[in-house]
């Protein structure tokens, strides 16, 4: 693990060291160097899911669950691991190995008609999960709201489409939005088991 992140930072630093010939200033450098941690981050991250993804197969299967997962992630929300290592591989596992296991998975049509349309309710009337490492604006919260009800109404008029047409794809969506639920659910219980340690402590 050390190794590896001394390897990513050697990379940053290699690249600011080129960069700095132009006299940025020390925030401009700051902000170059969070930026470029993210990105190799992300580079990484997908292209470990992309070879994940082609040795074992289902391409278009895993695509669509990743696709489905991420916009959901980003409009209702879910877990955020604080160690960079964990999350990477919780990442990992939840967009390239999971729907390797759940897509072999038979699940009868009504049956799983029932459950999607039950995810996606819940996740209508939950307020978005907020990461606790970011501050929204009010402003940005009410659009969330909105945002999210409209891209979870779209997403169950594609899932209805591909269930008629295709049951494997509509089950990736549905997987999808189990995860993601599973996920916000997740930040519930965690948050209410901190708070009611809390209540115990000042008792």
């Amino acid at each position: 693990m050390v190794a590896r992140r001394d390897f990513l930072e050697n990379i940053v630093d290699y690249i600011l060291k080129k960069m700095n010939k132009n006299n940025y200033i020390p925030q401009d450098i700051n902000l170059f160097k969070y930026g470029l941690n993210i990105f190799i981050r992300y580079i990484i991250f997908f292209l470990t899911i992309f070879f994940i993804t082609s040795f074992c197969g289902n391409f278009i299967n895993v695509l669509l669950f990743d696709f489905t997962l991420i916009v959901l992630r980003f409009h209702c929300g879910g877990y955020h691991s604080e160690n960079i290592y964990t999350c990477f591989f919780l990442s990992v596992f939840a967009m390239a190995v999971l729907p390797q296991i759940l897509v072999r998975i038979n699940i009868n049509k009504v049956i799983n008609f029932f459950i999607t349309e039950l995810f996606i309710m819940l996740q209508i009337i939950k307020k978005h999960i907020k990461n606790i490492k970011k501050i929204y604006d009010k402003q940005f919260i009410k659009k969330m709201k909105i945002r999210k009800t409209i891209i979870l109404v779209i997403i169950n008029i594609i899932y209805l489409f591909l269930l008629y047409y295709d049951c494997n794809l509509g089950k990736m969506v549905t997987y999808a939005c189990g995860i993601n639920y599973f996920s916000m659910l997740n930040v519930i219980i965690l948050k209410w088991k901190g708070d009611n340690k809390d209540v115990c402590v000042f008792r």
